[in-house]
């Protein structure tokens, strides 16, 4: 069994942490509705060589500024407005151990 946790937030354009999953995401998906982009954001726990490399799900390409940072109870969200922006509904998903 895993553990899941879901959220769903306002965005500010402001790096946000998201914590109480109670370990390091396996991997965390993030998305914002109105922005013109369809996909949802991905990281794994080892995701690119500097750990701040997120991708979408169908462009498969590795970005920067999406989901920053896995943290030891969460993650962090970058600025960027697929995941976090100014006064749009977003969501995330992370999935631990």
């Amino acid at each position: 069994a895993g553990l899941l946790q879901t959220s769903t937030h306002t965005g500010n354009r402001n790096v946000r942490t998201f914590s109480g999953l109670g370990a390091v995401p396996e991997v965390v998906f993030a998305q914002c509705e109105g922005t013109g982009f369809s996909e949802w954001i991905w990281r794994t726990k080892i995701s690119g060589a500097d750990g701040e490399l997120s991708y979408g799900l169908s462009a498969g390409e590795a970005q920067g500024n999406l989901i920053t940072k896995m943290l030891p109870d969460g993650f962090e969200l970058g600025t960027d407005v697929r995941v976090n922006g100014q006064g749009l509904l977003c969501h995330t998903a992370m999935f631990g151990p």
